[in-house]
């Protein structure tokens, strides 16, 4: 199938037309040239919007994921991965492309990681390589709707042309509203209908995904199965009985609920999403605890729903037997803020925002390992992981390292660093607008975070304009509660993490 004719098919199923599944597997179904032997491991690659570590694996208590947590059980649970520029356009670049946006300089806005010569995209190189490739709701985010990617066939639930997210809402008065039209009136942050799960866009793509993976599994060629939930994204909308699991449980507040002390003005971000919504906060008016634990449960409870899906999908793929060659990863996007350090949504390089769950489970054929790993590993790297898995060379142009000796030994060392950005055109707090981007840069170890917000792309230039610094010491300071940028005590420190930040990702030895 061509990239127009799947492009067709997808648009009308939202027609009604009925899904072509079995004729785009049969299409690309293939014999192995070596006529029986070993076929290529399949990928199902599970992508969740605005997911942070708030799971059961991860030493969340009261959120109810049981299907994560049974994906958990049976493969690697990196506690300390990272996303490289928290927000979504350019953490799905990222993940995509295995190149950094120091590289590319994609941020939130047009499409330009294209304009760097040697870059593959995913998709292209597995579809190159021999595999059936298939992208279901969010998997890429671009601004003006358009995929330099090739996939077999790519659908999304809520295809109505770029931003507009029609069905967002399942109750009678705001469901067929555009988003355009939401917009204007300050809709509610949260929705708990008592509808299917089909009910809402996320629901639909979990039907989409079953067919496929039962259609899949009667092909020999191997195949990558991206396929992407909107939810937790806001509007925090899922059905009502999700929301309804969360009625006996005593809701946290965040730990933090305070702005860090000595926090640069550069660090706040302007609660995007959560400016579009009801109860929206203010800079000098946060949200009270009323407003705060029901948006936390909501949340929550939008995880519980995206878990179920997840579950769906996981059954399908032992019900076909495609569990026994298929590796699966979940992965979130970003983190998020929920009151943390007074803020909402994504867009910082706090710990709520760059902090990201990924698990890795590999099928029995590759002799895996469960357990829970403490490396740093960052979404640069997962690109390059899944192409030496299925014996595939990188792409000419690669940032991330593959951390497969990771999969294989939880315990070898790996890297001492991780690195990420985060942007601003304007300073939300004071409102000086510097003629040019500002860019956080943002570099992590085990025990610290160091920041840099720099006029431009210049981080290694010793004439760099640089507006403010950021020290956190988890070891002293878990929850970010102050910034030690400005204590002579931490001088040497700051000096070594400066040094680093410049030289960018330092890769390790892994023979």
């Amino acid at each position: 199938m061509t990239w127009n004719s799947a492009l067709i098919t997808s648009v009308g199923l939202l027609a009604g037309v009925t899904p072509s599944v079995s004729a785009v597997a049969d299409a690309a179904a293939v014999e192995d040239s070596a006529g029986g032997a070993p076929r290529s491991p399949n990928i199902l690659f599970i992508s969740v919007d605005d997911l942070r570590p708030e799971l059961p694996c991860f030493g969340a208590a009261e959120v109810i994921a049981p299907a994560i947590d049974r994906l958990a059980s049976g493969g690697v649970v990196f506690q300390h991965h990272y996303v490289n520029n928290p927000i979504c356009i350019p953490s799905r670049a990222i993940l995509l492309t295995g190149t950094r946006s120091e590289r590319t300089h994609q941020l939130f806005g047009p499409t330009v990681w294209t304009k760097i010569p040697g870059i593959e995209p995913i998709g292209r190189t597995f579809q190159q390589a021999g595999y059936t490739t298939v992208s279901l709701g969010k998997i890429w985010h671009t601004p003006d709707g358009k995929v330099h990617d090739d996939f077999d066939f790519r659908w999304d639930p809520e295809w109505a042309g770029p931003y507009h997210g029609n069905n967002l809402y399942a109750s009678p008065e705001l469901k067929d509203k555009t988003w355009p039209q939401l917009k204007k009136i300050n809709p509610p942050a949260a929705e708990h209908e008592a509808v299917e799960d089909e009910d809402y866009p996320d629901g639909r793509t979990t039907t989409m995904a079953v067919k496929w993976l039962r259609d899949l599994a009667a092909q020999k060629k191997p195949f990558l199965l991206m396929a992407g939930f909107k939810k937790p994204h806001l509007p925090f909308c899922c059905p009502k009985k999700y929301y309804d699991l969360y009625e006996n449980v005593e809701i946290s507040m965040p730990p933090n609920p305070d702005y860090p002390k000595d926090m640069p003005a550069w660090a706040h971000n302007n609660f995007n999403d959560l400016q579009y919504y009801s109860p929206c906060p203010q800079l000098d008016k946060p949200l009270d605890a009323t407003q705060t634990r029901e948006l936390r449960r909501s949340y929550f409870a939008c995880i519980s729903y995206i878990d179920a899906q997840i579950g769906m999908i996981l059954d399908a793929l032992k019900e076909t037997g495609l569990d026994q060659n298929t590796i699966v990863v979940l992965w979130g996007d970003h983190g998020f803020h929920l009151g943390d350090q007074g803020l909402w949504s994504k867009t910082t390089n706090y710990e709520r925002a760059a902090h990201s769950p990924l698990l890795f489970v590999l099928p029995p054929s590759m002799q895996p390992v469960a357990g829970s790993s403490d490396a740093l590993v960052e979404t640069v790297d997962i690109y390059p992981t899944l192409l030496e898995l299925c014996g595939i060379p990188n792409p000419p142009v690669m940032d991330g390292q593959s951390f497969v000796p990771l999969l294989r030994d939880l315990s070898k060392p790996w890297k001492t660093e991780v690195f990420h950005v985060s942007d601003r055109w304007r300073n939300f707090v004071t409102g000086e607008k510097p003629g040019g981007v500002v860019i956080g840069y943002a570099v992590r170890t085990d025990r610290y975070r160091y920041v840099e917000w720099v006029k431009g792309w210049n981080i290694k230039k010793e004439d760099r304009k640089i507006l403010a610094r950021e020290l956190y010491d988890y070891d002293s300071d878990p929850e970010e509660t102050r910034n030690l940028a400005g204590n002579p005590e931490y001088k040497a420190v700051m000096d070594d993490l400066q040094r680093r930040l410049v030289a960018g990702a330092q890769h390790v030895d892994v023979e």
